[in-house]
């Protein structure tokens, strides 16, 4: 005898209690002939995963994964996830370094979201010294003027980005090439505007001549035309 109380748990999928019903006294009676409840929407973690990147990659669809209040995969779950970097909506280039993924929590009755943001890394770009061919460094001629040497790489989006060309010889460095005759060497760098993203990879010194003059004397008079001797010192 007495009041007697009697609770009745209905399980979700997942084993979590969303429906309790209770009754007031000796027997099934509800209050007000009203049978009372209370429904918790299922909880639902969108697990966003890490991902890792050069600069200049394009972002592709960040994934991620559905779980469940036990950590399970949930798969039948249709919802709309856009996921992007926090703080930087919208933004497709980013410069290096480490990010925070985030989305906007969906809506969908009887289900509660919570975010688990993914982290994103990107690092920096390799690109490989490339010499203009027109303006090789092996071996030169001296000639009296300045023998310019170009280099270059190629960005991600395939555009030519020219490097910074230091001339090194017997008398140290030089924003200018040597001209007169000699064994030199070409270093290679990136702009420092460009250090933070670029990783310059491949041969950043090579070595280069200038070699003698070498003059041509012409002869005239003789009957087939010019003859043209080379002269060597």
């Amino acid at each position: 005898y007495g009041s007697t109380k009697i609770i009745v748990n209905l399980s979700d999928r997942n084993g979590e209690n969303i429906y309790v019903f209770y009754s007031r006294g000796g027997g099934m009676e509800t209050e007000g002939g009203a049978l009372y409840g209370k429904i918790t929407p299922i909880n639902i973690t969108i697990d966003i995963d890490d991902e890792n990147l050069r600069y200049g990659d394009s972002f592709s669809v960040f994934s991620y994964i559905l779980r469940d209040s036990k950590g399970g995969t949930v798969n039948d779950l249709d919802v709309d996830i856009n996921i992007y970097v926090e703080g930087r909506k919208g933004e497709n280039i980013l410069n290096v370094g480490s990010y925070k993924l985030v989305c906007d929590l969906p809506t969908l009755e009887n289900y509660k979201f919570t975010l688990e943001k993914g982290n994103l890394n990107i690092a920096k770009r390799q690109v490989t010294v490339e010499i203009d061919p027109e303006h090789s460094p092996y071996e030169v001629m001296y000639t009296g003027n300045s023998h310019y040497i170009k280099a270059y790489f190629t960005d991600y989006n395939g555009a030519r980005i020219d490097l910074k060309v230091v001339y090194h010889g017997d008398a140290g460095d030089s924003n200018d090439p040597y001209i007169n005759k000699g064994k030199y060497s070409v270093k290679f760098s990136l702009p420092s505007g460009l250090t933070k993203n670029y990783e310059l990879i491949g041969d950043l010194e090579i070595p280069y001549e200038i070699t003698s003059f070498k003059p041509v004397f012409e002869i005239e008079g003789l009957s087939n035309g010019v003859l043209k001797v080379p002269y060597f010192y």
